[in-house]
């Protein structure tokens, strides 16, 4: 058995005739939990877990057991729209990522996505030119 701290960052229902939840985590941490203990978790959601490791066909499978063990007391915030690089996850854990090589594609995208919106506050604001307001139709 496997303890972790984790921020669960998306939750997949069961595909078609199968019967496990999965979950991917800020972490990088792939997990599938049965419907009864997938119900206690929810996405942006920062929790304490036990999980088992099987192997199956050469892949390794992460079932979590049970329900959170405890919210940790540093839970990270949320911004108040629900939007940022990953749900749950702070703007220094994200950088952290970043700079490590280790960001996943929306983090990157999110960083990139300020970085425009920084620009474009930035620029000056410059009022057009008197003519270009004129109309040469008249």
């Amino acid at each position: 058995m496997h303890e972790a701290t984790v921020t669960i960052t998306k939750k997949y229902p069961p595909e078609e005739g199968k019967k496990m939840w999965k979950f991917l985590t800020a972490e990088g941490l792939k997990l599938q939990a049965f419907p009864k203990d997938a119900d206690l978790y929810s996405e942006g959601q920062r929790v304490s877990l036990n999980y088992t490791t099987s192997d199956f066909q050469g892949k390794s499978y992460h079932t979590i057991k049970g329900g959170p063990k405890s919210e940790p007391a540093t839970a990270p915030s949320q911004p108040a729209n629900g939007s940022g690089p990953e749900k749950g996850m702070i703007i220094k854990e994200a950088v952290q990522l970043l700079a490590a090589g280790k960001a996943p594609q929306q983090i990157i995208d999110w960083f990139v996505m300020a970085e425009e919106i920084y620009q474009h506050i930035k620029a000056p604001k410059v009022a057009p030119a008197f003519s270009d307001n004129l109309d040469d139709t008249f």
